[in-house]
């Protein structure tokens, strides 16, 4: 498998197009331009709507072409903006993410005749925004689905051995990206006050996610403490099966972030039925 997809790559890169149309696969025209490139033979009519789902951070060209288009054919265009953190806690993102961020929201304002977003939070946030800059285009809140698949195949999946001895005894769970603006190293510190200052008897501290940035505090304590002397667990990557089963057998949930756009491992507690302990 690896083999063949390097050599799908390395025939992209060398423009060989006899490799795909053998194959029956579509490169969109091999056009100049990178802008033309992304949108292809995109041609929608007058009245229609383009809904940009994604992140378009690293497309330059392709809003450039699309707002291009816009004028030409008259469509409209409406653009889901998950959180506005990379301008709102800079402090909390990798370098040049906010400066890229910043980029791409000057430039999808210019097109965009409608926003979606998925929290009223959000859509505070992306006002004041917009407020700032004279502009009072729509927005539109949709919120975030909760629910899990709990039956059927997914769930049947096995759990890897290393999930299974973690929530074999008591525990209290953390789910989301293991970085700095989830205020990991602030739980493990209220984990080690739990004993050092209340005198209590703590339950096991699982951390499910993957590892993300500016994470160097929380490693050297969870490190030097000894994962809190066994108490905290960290299961990489979980899969949905595992996340189930997790949430199922907690006795409840904890989120300390410092800033969210809506906080979804919140709304995936609840729908489990167990109480989350939230920051404000």
């Amino acid at each position: 498998r690896a083999f063949h997809r390097s050599r799908a790559y390395l025939s992209l890169l060398v423009r060989r197009r006899s490799f795909f149309e053998k194959r029956d696969i579509r490169v969109l025209g091999w056009p100049e331009s990178q802008g033309e490139k992304i949108v292809g033979k995109f041609a929608p009519n007058p009245g229609d709507r383009v809904v940009l789902m994604g992140a378009t951070w690293d497309f330059p060209e392709f809003l450039d072409e699309l707002g291009e288009r816009k004028k030409s054919d008259g469509f409209e265009v409406s653009a889901f903006i998950h959180d506005l953190i990379p301008m709102v806690t800079p402090a909390y993102v990798p370098d040049g993410v906010s400066e890229m961020f910043s980029r791409w929201l000057e430039s999808i304002q210019r097109i965009t005749d409608r926003y979606v977003v998925n929290s009223d939070h959000t859509a505070l946030d992306l006002r004041a925004h917009l407020a700032r800059i004279g502009l009072d285009t729509p927005i539109a809140v949709a919120p975030l689905a909760h629910e899990f698949l709990t039956d059927g195949e997914v769930a049947q999946r096995p759990l890897r051995v290393a999930t299974l001895y973690a929530s074999e005894r008591p525990f209290v769970l953390f789910v989301g990206t293991i970085e700095s603006r989830k205020n990991v190293w602030g739980l493990l510190r209220a984990w080690q006050a739990l004993a050092a200052e209340l005198k209590l008897e703590r339950p096991r501290l699982i951390l499910a996610g993957k590892r993300g940035w500016g994470i160097e505090d929380f490693q050297r304590l969870y490190n030097r403490s000894g994962a809190l002397d066994g108490l905290a667990k960290f299961i990489e990557r979980p899969t949905d099966a595992e996340l189930t089963h997790l949430y199922r057998n907690c006795l409840f949930t904890v989120f300390p972030s410092h800033y969210e756009g809506w906080g979804l491992p919140i709304g995936e507690s609840l729908w489990f039925g167990k109480t989350c302990v939230a920051s404000n």
